[in-house]
C-alpha cells in the first residue's frame, strides 16, 4: 500500500460547533455510510469517468483517518494500490451529517472526477455534537503482467518451442550427428569404428570365476585337474577335508597352474563311502592388486 496526495483524496467535512462534549459515538443510523456512498457516485456520474468500485479496505482507511476505530470497522493496510490524503476544512453545525457529506464530497470533487481513480471508501464518526465525514479514492496496483509467449519453432528444429527471446536451432542432419560404435562408445561424425579405436577405453575388470575342476575316480585314485581360463599365472591351493569316517585326514596341497593352461593333481581314492569336501582357490596378480580369479567347491565319495 502506498500513500501519495497526488493520486487520491481523502476529504473531510467536520461539523464543530460545540467543544465542550468530548464523549465519542458513533451516528445513530441504520447505514451512516449509504448516503455518503450515493453523494460520491453522484458527483461521479456527472464526470466522463465509469462508475467507481466501493472498496471495504479503502473504507478503513477512511473510517481509520477520522479516528473511527470502533469495533467491526475494516482494519488499515490491505489495499492493493495507491491512495492519498487530504484534510476538508469543518463545516456546517452540530449534527450535520449532510452538510458534513456536501463539504466532504466538494473538498474531493478533483478526485472523484479523475478517471485514474477507480475505487473509493467513505467513514462516518461523531464526536460529541462534530460528525465527520471522510471520503478515499484510489488507484488499484496493476495486475501482474503475463510471461511473454513461447517461440513456436518450424519443422525441422531441435525442439518445437523455445522460451521467449531465445532463436530456434535446426535439428542435426544425420551426416552431421556422432557415430555410436560397438562398446558403447561415440565418435565424431564421418568417422569409422573399424579404423578408430575407443579413445577412452573403459578399465579391465580382473577375472573372475575362470577356473574349471574335473575329478576323475578309478577304485584306487583321485585325479583333479584344474583348468585355467585367465591371462594370470596362479598360485592355487588344494583342500580336501572328510565330512565322514572316523579318524579320516585332511588333505591339502600347493601348486601352480600357467595362463590359460591346466594341472592335474593325483591323490589315493578314499575308502568306499566315505565323503570328503574338496576346495580349489587360484589367486592371481592384476593391475598390482591381489585376485582370487578362480574357486570351486565339490564333493567326492570312495568307491563311486
Amino acid at each position: 500500500m502506498t500513500r501519495t496526495r497526488a493520486a487520491v483524496a481523502v476529504a473531510f467535512a467536520a461539523l464543530t460547533v460545540s467543544a465542550l462534549a468530548l464523549t465519542m459515538a458513533p451516528i445513530a443510523s441504520a447505514d451512516p455510510l449509504a448516503a455518503i456512498r450515493q453523494a460520491v457516485n453522484n458527483a461521479r456520474a456527472g464526470s466522463t469517468c465509469p462508475p467507481l468500485n466501493y472498496s471495504i479496505p479503502l473504507e478503513g482507511e477512511a473510517q481509520h483517518a477520522i479516528g473511527n476505530n470502533l469495533p467491526g470497522v475494516p482494519p488499515t493496510g490491505q489495499y492493493k494500490g495507491t491512495f492519498a490524503v487530504t484534510l476538508a476544512a469543518p463545516f456546517g453545525s452540530a449534527n450535520n451529517a449532510e452538510g458534513a457529506t456536501r463539504g466532504a464530497v466538494g473538498e474531493a470533487t478533483p478526485a472523484i472526477n479523475d478517471c485514474s481513480n477507480k475505487d473509493f471508501g467513505v467513514g462516518f464518526f461523531r464526536k460529541g455534537d462534530d460528525d465527520t465525514v471522510a471520503i478515499v479514492l484510489g488507484k488499484p496496483a496493476a495486475a501482474p503482467q503475463a510471461p511473454p509467449a513461447a517461440v513456436q519453432c518450424p519443422a525441422g528444429s531441435e525442439t518445437p518451442t523455445v522460451p521467449a527471446g531465445q532463436t530456434c536451432k535446426a535439428a542435426a542432419s544425420p551426416n552431421n550427428l556422432p557415430v555410436r560404435c560397438t562398446g558403447n562408445y561415440e565418435l565424431p561424425a564421418g568417422s569409422d569404428c573399424s579404423k578408430t579405436p575407443n579413445p577412452s577405453p573403459p578399465a579391465p575388470k580382473p577375472p573372475k570365476n575362470a577356473v574349471a575342476v574335473n575329478v576323475e575316480q578309478s577304485p584306487t585314485s583321485v585325479a583333479v585337474n584344474v583348468k585355467n581360463t585367465s591371462p594370470l599365472p596362479g598360485k592355487c591351493t588344494y583342500d580336501a577335508a572328510p565330512k565322514n569316517g572316523l579318524l579320516m585326514p585332511a588333505v591339502h596341497r600347493d601348486f601352480n597352474v600357467n595362463p590359460n593352461d591346466a594341472t592335474r593333481l593325483d591323490f589315493l581314492a578314499p575308502p568306499l563311502g566315505v565323503k570328503y569336501h574338496l576346495v580349489v582357490s587360484c589367486h592371481g596378480t592384476f593391475n598390482g592388486q591381489d585376485d582370487e580369479f578362480g574357486h570351486v567347491e565339490q564333493d567326492v565319495t570312495g568307491g563311486l
